[in-house]
């Protein structure tokens, strides 16, 4: 720009006056920063006490010297260097109005947008309520047999994602949408420990009280038209009889003749040498055929220590699942205990021997499965 420069001289009898233009520059015109919060986004919601990092973006041509963030009127932290952000913790519940303030390098400044962020204060989840409504606890029925479970689940703060069935551990079904039930079918006999389990919608779970059920195994008593067992009773070879819940047939000359014998020896199924007389046949509750006795199910059963002082540990290994029992005799065949009886899986197992109080002197071990039958020696020393 040119300006118009004018000087007066004065003497004693006149002036003079005179101009000439003079150069100056326009003044500078400082533009304001550009600033704005990015992060978090407008109406975000955090539980208390929350923690998170407040984010800006700011700009200017000369320059930023530095942004502020604030809480309404509040000055929460500054930063001089991009990225421009302040992590703000401990936050607690409220509603907050977040600004940011950039300032550049000759001090003049901008106001950023407010971005509301809402603060909650933390909820503790409801568990759900379930209730195994069937089958009934402590229910019986035959096998095989399809098993109906049904569930009433509820959700106080929120809704049910799922329930699950389960036989013990084992998970056997899933039902999303009420009323919940699964069907199981086919079940065999056995021991049932069922439950159900509601999820909610938050991933929290609760399971039902256990109601266990039994599956009965239909038996049928192929003995009824056989006559009981007795002591020399005039059998010969192909003589048919009932003992020890068995069915048991008299072998041929010249074995016949040692199914007369003493019942202690030869009574069929617990006599200490009854398979030289007597085939088992198969068991009274099944329809098992005819079989010969070649496979046995003890595999082994041993007495450690064997003498016995006063007690001993009865060691025993089954190849297959069967009914076993073991008895105690004196040499004469006397009952004294019973040291086993019950339904037994394959497997290995031990169990305690008390001789405490019994006098010394030989005595038989007697173990007998619907397949076999072993007798063992025990000398009793002291």
């Amino acid at each position: 720009m040119k300006r118009l420069f004018i000087s007066v001289f004065i003497s004693s009898h006149f002036f003079q006056l005179s101009a000439q233009p003079v150069q100056s520059s326009d003044p500078v015109i400082n533009k304001l920063p550009v600033v704005s919060i990015n992060a978090p986004s407008n109406g975000t919601t955090f539980t208390a006490p929350a923690s998170f990092s407040l984010n800006a973006i700011a700009s200017d041509e000369d320059g930023i010297a530095k942004v502020d963030f604030f809480s309404g009127t509040v000055l929460l932290g500054s930063t001089t260097t991009s990225p421009y952000s302040f992590n703000w913790s401990n936050v607690p519940e409220g509603i907050y109005k977040v600004s940011a303030k950039a300032t550049d390098n000759l001090g003049e400044s901008t106001v950023s947008a407010v971005v509301v962020l809402i603060v909650t204060r933390m909820t503790v989840n409801q568990l759900p309520t379930i209730v195994l409504t069937a089958p009934v606890n402590n229910s019986t029925a035959n096998a095989p047999a399809n098993i109906t479970m049904s569930a009433d689940a509820v959700d106080a703060d929120g809704f049910i994602s799922r329930v699950e069935f389960y036989n013990g551990t084992l998970l056997l079904g899933v039902d999303n949408t009420a009323p919940y039930n699964y069907v199981w079918s086919g079940v065999g006999a056995g021991v049932y420990h069922l439950t159900a389990k509601a999820v909610d919608n938050q991933g929290s779970s609760k399971v039902s009280p256990v109601a266990v059920v039994t599956l009965l195994s239909v038996m049928t008593d192929v003995c009824s038209g056989l006559a009981m067992y007795i002591e020399n009773g005039g059998y010969v070879g192909g003589s048919k009889v009932k003992n020890t819940n068995g069915r048991y047939e008299c072998k041929s000359w010249p074995y016949s003749g040692w199914c007369n014998g003493a019942a202690w020896a030869y009574a069929p199924g617990e006599g200490a040498y009854w398979m030289d007389a007597w085939t088992f046949v198969g068991s009274c509750n099944s329809t098992a055929v005819k079989q010969s006795i070649q496979a046995d199910v003890l595999e082994e059963l041993t007495i450690v220590p064997n003498p016995v002082v006063s007690a001993a540990t009865l060691h025993l290994v089954l190849k297959e699942s069967d009914q076993v029992s073991i008895k105690l005799y004196d040499k004469y065949s006397q009952y004294i205990q019973t040291i086993v009886e019950g339904d037994f899986v394959a497997g290995f197992y031990d169990f305690p021997l008390n001789l405490e109080g019994v006098q010394r002197g030989t005595y038989l071990l007697k173990s007998i499965t619907h397949s076999d039958s072993k007798v063992i020696r025990i000398e009793k020393t002291e």
